[in-house]
């Protein structure tokens, strides 16, 4: 068991420093995903954990326990109808004649092990959308995350048959991968793809501006007063009518007037 006062300086810091919104209740969650670091940095229990990140809140046990709290569930193609409405979205800004650059930006935030991204150049390779056309227009996608482990993951590009078989059908799986030792690799990533470890805490101005945003289900995770921050911030980096995807389930955004939702799409949102 986590002593209360441990457990307290444990749920602070993971709040503070990612977002995390811990009940009292959830200490059995803390001891199963938090164990493991106590014999890698040799420390004799959770007291001496929580000691540690009051002390020394920026070493290696502070980075090691945020990324073992970090939830990665995620598949391809998760909810269909997003990335139906991200093809048509896609082909509307490449004929629009008034879009103010000539290159369309989409961030996925939270992207973990990089499905969400593949998802999203197999959708616009589908759409017969180029990365890079001749006249200069181009796209780029930025696919960021706050676990290193997971972005390592995104950048090899390669899936075991288990996650393969989460939401890719075998016509999507010949197209775009290929069979690579016990797993399968997507094709080369274009150069105007890349990843970057972000913390949706930090103000993402710095990466701004994008068109399209995914943010789907870590929202979920935070309390209401971060979740109304994140959104807040992540509406001033979308270009004026750009949209944001969040989960389908994650429930209407009432927490900024900067975004109304996309009827008949769920968790869609566009910037006014």
């Amino acid at each position: 068991m986590i002593d209360p006062a441990s457990y307290a300086t444990l749920v602070t810091f993971l709040r503070e420093r990612s977002g995390l919104s811990l009940g009292p209740d959830k200490d059995y969650l803390l001891e199963s995903r938090l164990k493991p670091l106590l014999k890698r940095h040799q420390l004799r229990d959770f007291d001496a954990l929580a000691d540690r990140l009051r002390h020394f809140p920026n070493n290696a046990p502070a980075h090691d326990v945020v990324e073992a709290m970090t939830t990665n569930e995620t598949y391809f193609f998760r909810e269909p109808m997003t990335f139906k409405h991200l093809a048509a979205e896609i082909r509307s800004l490449v004929r629009d004649p008034t879009h103010a650059s000539n290159r369309i930006r989409i961030w996925s935030a939270a992207c973990s092990t990089g499905q969400e991204v593949c998802s999203i150049r197999m959708t616009l390779a589908e759409s017969g959308i180029d990365f890079q056309t001749p006249d200069g227009y181009s796209v780029e996608i930025l696919g960021t995350d706050i676990d290193e482990r997971a972005l390592a993951r995104a950048q090899s590009g390669v899936y075991s048959a288990f996650e393969i078989n989460r939401g890719l059908s075998v016509e999507r799986l010949c197209a775009h991968f290929l069979h690579s030792g016990d797993g399968w690799q997507m094709r080369q990533p274009h150069s105007h793809l890349r990843y970057q470890r972000w913390n949706l805490l930090n103000d993402p101005m710095v990466l701004a501006p994008f068109d399209i945003v995914f943010c789907r289900y870590v929202l979920i995770y935070f309390d209401l007063a971060t979740r109304r921050d994140v959104l807040r911030r992540i509406a001033r980096v979308l270009r004026p009518c750009g949209v944001l995807y969040l989960g389908g389930m994650e429930g209407a955004v009432d927490d900024t007037s900067e975004l109304v939702a996309i009827a008949g799409v769920p968790g869609a949102y566009r910037r006014r």
